[in-house]
């Protein structure tokens, strides 16, 4: 499969890595540096989804602590790895967006247009607890480069974005505290939690705007229902607790047991370390399935049926701890461990078998 440019998917990826660690670094600059982040709108939503308050700013016309906080919001927004909680996604030039983007803060366009998407987000992002939205505008003056890397002095382009983040507000644990003097039970209050969901529009890709790209930043179940919904896009972007449910159909039905599960996520994890990927293509996972002794023509007629042309990823499908459960006992091991546990059956009842390698412990208990 090739990209929109022609690049394969692992190009298109690898390139995507190498545009992001670069704009992650420029952004680190923003606590203390003016012209790479220019202006931040905000609105806290409470728990019946009203909107509570809302705010523009200049940049350094906040307070550097708050600033940094603020800061930490970007970066965590953008600094997730590709396939992981950060998806490329194609999209329609968002015109609405951009126009926020290139409007003047303080004016009476940008203040409609800032509460037109304020009330989008509140139509498709619900939650029990109140929440914290904000859109950042960032600049970043891309230097032109020599094929080996080096900075030209001439031939740089600017690169606009918005960097959109949501985060959930939680309720305090009561306390007791010293203050005005005794110590009380301290009032509880909202605070605000990391990002759950985010995008960057447009997208940095091949250190240019992509204007028919959004990264989506996805931690919670309902981002995704918003992002769809703000760039009106149905990519086949799955949630990770349903992918790991489409896999296990695949793997049931294609004739996997319970042991040579273990086998087949140990290869999905040994084949994302080599190749460095996120995804591994439907051909790679049908050979690791007949490797591990599964029917791969029953693997082909499910996988089409089931997870179609939907994007599943190796975090989501695969797992670092092998977890065997049988009714109330459970053994957890380290994934590269996994071949350890042997199914066998002796005098007609089966048993799992795992080889005493070094003292057994029981409760901390070093025994034998």
């Amino acid at each position: 499969k090739t990209g929109p440019q022609g690049h394969t998917k692992k190009e298109e990826k690898e390139m995507l890595k190498t545009d992001l660690r670069e704009f992650r670094k420029e952004l680190k600059k923003a606590p203390k540096e003016e012209g790479i982040v220019n202006w931040i709108y905000a609105f806290y939503v409470d728990s019946e989804n009203r909107l509570s308050w809302s705010s523009t700013k200049r940049w350094l016309e906040i307070e550097e602590d708050e600033r940094f906080r603020h800061y930490e919001i970007l970066n965590r927004t953008a600094s997730s790895g590709i396939g992981k909680t950060l998806f490329p996604v194609e999209t329609e030039e968002n015109e609405s967006l951009l126009e926020l983007r290139d409007l003047e803060p303080g004016t009476a366009p940008f203040e409609q247009a800032s509460e037109q998407f304020a009330a989008k987000v509140m139509e498709s992002f619900r939650h029990t607890d109140p929440y914290y939205a904000t859109v950042t505008h960032v600049t970043y003056d891309v230097p032109a480069r020599a094929t080996d890397g080096s900075v030209l002095e001439d031939g740089g382009s600017v690169y606009e974005t918005l960097i959109f983040s949501i985060c959930l507000a939680k309720l305090s644990a009561p306390s007791l505290g010293f203050e005005e003097e005794e110590v009380r039970e301290l009032t509880r209050r909202w605070t605000i939690g990391a990002p759950v969901c985010g995008f960057l529009y447009p997208s940095f890709h091949e250190r240019a705007g992509a204007y028919g790209e959004a990264s989506f930043f996805v931690k919670n179940d309902n981002g995704y229902d918003l992002l769809h919904e703000l760039f009106k896009t149905r990519e086949n972007l799955v949630k990770p607790e349903q992918q790991k449910d489409l896999w296990v159909n695949v793997l049931e039905n294609s004739g996997v047991d319970a042991m040579a599960a273990l086998e087949v996520n140990e290869k999905i994890l040994e084949d994302v370390e080599e190749s460095n990927e996120p995804e591994l293509s439907k051909k790679r996972l049908r050979e690791i399935v007949e490797e591990s002794g599964g029917d791969g023509e029953s693997f082909e007629t499910t996988y089409d049926e089931v997870v179609g042309d939907k994007q599943l990823s190796a975090e989501a499908i695969s797992a670092a701890k092998a977890v065997v459960e049988m009714g109330s006992v459970q053994i957890r091991l380290p994934a590269a461990d996994s071949a350890m546990v042997q199914l066998r059956n002796i005098d007609g009842i089966d048993y799992l078998v795992l080889p005493v390698d070094g003292p057994i412990s029981v409760n901390g208990a070093v025994l034998g």
